[in-house]
């Protein structure tokens, strides 16, 4: 528990960030065009930001 309290300061600095991501990923993702394998590719690191900053709700944000 100590560390996780640590650690908050960079953790929410981090989920500042992935926001960031989150956000510009789906205006690029609204505008992109029909390359099948990019949109694949931009639909998993967008999920893959979205289940950090979930993590990050669900870990360090209650304590």
């Amino acid at each position: 528990m100590n560390q996780i309290k640590t650690l908050k300061p960079e953790a929410r600095r981090m989920a500042v960030r992935l926001k960031k991501v989150i956000r510009i990923a789906s205006q690029i993702q609204e505008n992109l065009s029909s390359n099948l394998i990019t949109k694949v590719e931009l639909d998993l690191r967008l999920a893959d930001a979205e289940s950090a900053l979930e993590y990050y709700h669900e870990i360090v944000e209650k304590q």
